[in-house]
């Protein structure tokens, strides 16, 4: 099938099928993960978690909600609607094709878009559940000249009833440095808040293609990121969190968005983002 398909399916009780049946527990099954900072922190911190994926769906079913996909290196990926809740509360994200598409190069194209006069994110989250392993992801844009708010976005979670558990990030956000920290990115196991949980560290504005990746053990999670489409690159930082904190895998699924950190318009800099790949390696 090819890398750049982009499908909308219409979410009514009169669909059947067997591949349609599949893509329905799929979508039931899937979770979402949600961006939440303030004003100390920008990390991946979920919000009543339980309920998001089953809302979601019965709200497409009972408003008769087209439920975009998109299909990017190799993966099913769910556009979240516009009436769904993003990172930053209700109808902040959207769905459309201005917000999320994939050029005839099979590059993923996100970006924040201005709706109604509001300014609003974009969210997607793959379709298929993984497992221990390393997940990469490579970007073909300037991070370090993500305009301000903004957040990039890549990470793996699965619902919990405890807030901030059970999630790996990779984060991109000029905001840092307004916050007072001399960098644009981190590596976060959840809960941020405890020691030795967030590395932060800096992505020039010189590196156009930067490779951010993770590995996933038991009791153990290393982040690398290079310069360049993957290795041999130059090494941008390194990362290694071993303790009880580390997930162990149940449904964990990889979500990406590019949101904003505050409700205001994006200052200068870049809106959108590129990323050429991802890609998941088994243990």
């Amino acid at each position: 099938m090819p890398n750049s398909t982009d499908y909308h399916l219409r979410m009514a009780p009169a669909q059947s099928g067997r591949s349609v049946r599949a893509l329905l527990t799929a979508l039931v099954v899937a979770i979402i993960g949600v961006l939440s900072l303030d004003a100390t922190k920008i990390v991946a911190a979920p919000n009543d978690s339980g309920s998001h994926a089953s809302s979601l769906v019965t709200t497409a079913n009972s408003t008769n909600t087209p439920l975009r996909l998109l299909h990017w290196s190799h993966v099913y990926w769910m556009v979240f609607p516009n009436n769904a809740h993003g990172p930053d509360g209700p109808h902040t994200l959207s769905d459309s094709s201005r917000a999320a598409r994939v050029d005839s190069r099979g590059r993923l194209h996100l970006a924040v878009t201005k709706v109604n006069g509001k300014w609003r994110g974009v969210q997607l989250e793959s379709l298929s559940p993984l497992n221990y392993g390393t997940y990469r992801f490579v970007t073909s844009s300037r991070l370090g000249n993500l305009a301000k708010p903004l957040v990039l976005g890549m990470f793996t979670y699965k619902p919990s009833q405890v807030r901030y558990t059970n999630e790996i990030d990779l984060e991109s956000s000029r905001s840092l440095i307004g916050l007072g920290y001399p960098v644009d990115s981190q590596y976060v196991v959840q809960p941020y808040y405890k020691a030795n949980h967030i590395h932060r560290y800096p992505i020039r504005r010189k590196y156009k293609h930067v490779t951010q990746q993770f590995t996933w053990r038991p009791g153990k999670v290393t982040f690398v990121t290079t310069a360049g489409r993957g290795s041999p690159g130059k090494r941008l930082s390194q990362f290694t969190y071993a303790g009880p904190d580390v997930p162990a895998p149940s449904n964990e699924h990889v979500y990406i968005n590019l949101h904003l950190h505050h409700p205001h318009a994006p200052g200068k800099g870049a809106r959108s983002v590129i990323l050429d790949s991802y890609s998941y390696t088994g243990p």
